[in-house]
Protein backbone atom coordinates (compact mmCIF):
# COMPACT_ATOMS: atom_id res chain seq x y z
CA UNK A 1 0.00 0.00 0.00
CA UNK A 2 1.22 3.50 -0.89
CA UNK A 3 0.12 6.68 0.83
CA UNK A 4 0.85 10.17 -0.50
CA UNK A 5 0.92 12.82 2.21
CA UNK A 6 1.05 16.46 0.98
CA UNK A 7 3.15 18.81 3.09
CA UNK A 8 1.94 22.19 1.79
CA UNK A 9 3.87 24.28 4.28
CA UNK A 10 7.13 22.82 2.96
CA UNK A 11 6.09 22.47 -0.70
CA UNK A 12 6.85 18.75 -0.50
CA UNK A 13 4.99 15.48 -0.41
CA UNK A 14 5.85 12.48 1.71
CA UNK A 15 5.30 9.02 0.27
CA UNK A 16 4.75 6.24 2.79
CA UNK A 17 5.05 2.66 1.64
CA UNK A 18 3.73 -0.14 3.88
CA UNK A 19 5.61 -2.92 2.06
CA UNK A 20 8.86 -1.40 0.70
CA UNK A 21 10.13 -4.28 -1.45
CA UNK A 22 6.86 -4.66 -3.36
CA UNK A 23 6.02 -1.00 -3.91
CA UNK A 24 9.33 0.52 -5.00
CA UNK A 25 8.47 0.11 -8.71
CA UNK A 26 4.91 1.34 -8.17
CA UNK A 27 6.19 4.49 -6.48
CA UNK A 28 8.62 5.14 -9.32
CA UNK A 29 5.79 4.80 -11.84
CA UNK A 30 3.57 7.04 -9.71
CA UNK A 31 6.21 9.76 -9.68
CA UNK A 32 6.87 9.40 -13.40
CA UNK A 33 3.17 9.58 -14.31
CA UNK A 34 2.62 12.51 -11.97
CA UNK A 35 5.64 14.41 -13.25
CA UNK A 36 3.48 17.52 -13.59
CA UNK A 37 3.04 17.42 -9.78
CA UNK A 38 6.46 16.31 -8.61
CA UNK A 39 9.99 16.94 -9.73
CA UNK A 40 12.03 13.91 -10.62
CA UNK A 41 14.46 12.59 -8.09
CA UNK A 42 16.04 9.46 -6.75
CA UNK A 43 13.74 7.34 -4.64
CA UNK A 44 15.39 5.94 -1.55
CA UNK A 45 13.60 3.71 0.89
CA UNK A 46 14.40 4.32 4.52
CA UNK A 47 12.40 1.73 6.39
CA UNK A 48 8.76 2.38 5.58
CA UNK A 49 9.14 6.02 4.57
CA UNK A 50 10.39 7.19 1.20
CA UNK A 51 12.14 10.52 1.18
CA UNK A 52 10.05 13.55 0.34
CA UNK A 53 9.89 14.73 -3.27
CA UNK A 54 9.79 18.45 -3.96
CA UNK A 55 6.68 19.72 -5.74
CA UNK A 56 7.15 21.72 -8.94
CA UNK A 57 5.77 25.21 -9.00
CA UNK A 58 3.10 26.75 -11.17
CA UNK A 59 4.05 29.34 -13.76
CA UNK A 60 1.90 32.09 -15.25
CA UNK A 61 1.72 33.76 -18.61
CA UNK A 62 -0.39 36.84 -19.33
CA UNK A 63 -2.28 36.72 -22.62
CA UNK A 64 -4.27 39.33 -24.53
CA UNK A 65 -6.39 37.52 -27.10
CA UNK A 66 -7.22 38.73 -30.59
CA UNK A 67 -10.32 40.63 -29.43
CA UNK A 68 -8.54 42.38 -26.56
CA UNK A 69 -9.62 40.24 -23.58
CA UNK A 70 -6.92 39.54 -20.99
CA UNK A 71 -6.27 36.08 -19.55
CA UNK A 72 -3.87 34.61 -17.01
CA UNK A 73 -2.86 31.08 -17.95
CA UNK A 74 -1.18 28.84 -15.41
CA UNK A 75 0.95 25.86 -16.38
CA UNK A 76 3.52 23.49 -14.97
CA UNK A 77 6.91 22.75 -16.45
CA UNK A 78 6.66 20.01 -19.12
CA UNK A 79 2.85 20.15 -19.09
CA UNK A 80 2.88 21.26 -22.74
CA UNK A 81 5.58 21.03 -25.41
CA UNK A 82 5.33 24.64 -26.50
CA UNK A 83 3.36 27.84 -26.00
CA UNK A 84 1.02 27.07 -28.90
CA UNK A 85 -0.19 23.88 -27.20
CA UNK A 86 -1.02 25.81 -24.02
CA UNK A 87 -2.92 28.45 -25.99
CA UNK A 88 -4.81 25.80 -27.99
CA UNK A 89 -5.70 23.88 -24.84
CA UNK A 90 -6.83 26.83 -22.73
CA UNK A 91 -8.09 29.46 -25.19
CA UNK A 92 -8.29 28.45 -28.85
CA UNK A 93 -8.66 25.28 -30.81
CA UNK A 94 -8.20 26.88 -34.21
CA UNK A 95 -4.46 27.57 -34.11
CA UNK A 96 -1.65 25.29 -35.11
CA UNK A 97 -2.81 24.09 -38.51
CA UNK A 98 0.74 22.93 -39.27
CA UNK A 99 0.97 21.15 -35.88
CA UNK A 100 3.90 23.16 -34.63
CA UNK A 101 6.21 23.08 -37.65
CA UNK A 102 6.30 26.90 -38.08
CA UNK A 103 4.67 26.75 -41.51
CA UNK A 104 1.17 28.24 -41.19
CA UNK A 105 1.48 31.34 -38.99
CA UNK A 106 -1.84 30.75 -37.19
CA UNK A 107 -0.04 30.99 -33.84
CA UNK A 108 1.47 34.44 -34.58
CA UNK A 109 1.93 36.38 -31.32
CA UNK A 110 3.62 39.53 -30.06
CA UNK A 111 5.85 39.15 -27.01
CA UNK A 112 5.70 42.20 -24.75
CA UNK A 113 7.94 41.08 -21.88
CA UNK A 114 10.80 38.57 -21.46
CA UNK A 115 11.37 38.42 -25.23
CA UNK A 116 15.12 37.98 -24.85
CA UNK A 117 14.59 34.74 -22.91
CA UNK A 118 12.72 33.03 -25.74
CA UNK A 119 15.72 32.03 -27.76
CA UNK A 120 16.71 32.81 -31.32
CA UNK A 121 14.33 32.55 -34.25
CA UNK A 122 15.10 29.80 -36.74
CA UNK A 123 15.02 30.51 -40.49
CA UNK A 124 11.66 28.77 -41.08
CA UNK A 125 10.02 30.90 -38.38
CA UNK A 126 11.41 34.09 -39.93
CA UNK A 127 10.14 33.04 -43.36
CA UNK A 128 6.64 32.24 -42.08
CA UNK A 129 6.45 35.52 -40.18
CA UNK A 130 7.61 37.31 -43.33
CA UNK A 131 4.53 35.96 -45.14
CA UNK A 132 2.17 37.52 -42.59
CA UNK A 133 0.12 40.61 -43.44
CA UNK A 134 1.47 42.45 -40.43
CA UNK A 135 4.77 41.74 -38.69
CA UNK A 136 6.31 43.47 -35.70
CA UNK A 137 9.76 43.57 -34.11
CA UNK A 138 8.40 41.44 -31.28
CA UNK A 139 6.53 38.93 -33.50
CA UNK A 140 7.02 35.23 -32.83
CA UNK A 141 5.29 31.94 -33.56
CA UNK A 142 3.98 30.36 -30.36
CA UNK A 143 4.76 26.89 -31.69
CA UNK A 144 8.47 27.73 -31.67
CA UNK A 145 8.59 28.85 -28.03
CA UNK A 146 9.34 26.13 -25.50
CA UNK A 147 7.08 26.26 -22.48
CA UNK A 148 9.33 26.30 -19.45
CA UNK A 149 9.97 28.34 -16.32
CA UNK A 150 11.73 31.06 -18.34
CA UNK A 151 8.33 32.20 -19.64
CA UNK A 152 6.96 32.81 -16.16
CA UNK A 153 5.46 36.31 -16.08
CA UNK A 154 5.70 36.85 -19.82
CA UNK A 155 3.02 39.01 -21.45
CA UNK A 156 1.95 38.15 -24.99
CA UNK A 157 -0.70 39.24 -27.45
CA UNK A 158 -2.28 36.81 -29.92
CA UNK A 159 -2.27 38.13 -33.48
CA UNK A 160 -3.16 34.94 -35.39
CA UNK A 161 -2.48 34.06 -38.99
CA UNK A 162 -3.53 35.87 -42.14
Amino acid sequence: MIELIPLPSQGNALIRCWNPPSCKETVQILLYDADFLFSRGTISIDGLILRSVKKTSMYQIFVTDSIGDDHVLEYRKHEFRNLMELLADRLYDDIGECRGRALCGTCHIRVWTNGAKLGKQELVEKQTLGDQYEIFDNSRLACQILLDGELDGTKIEIIGGD
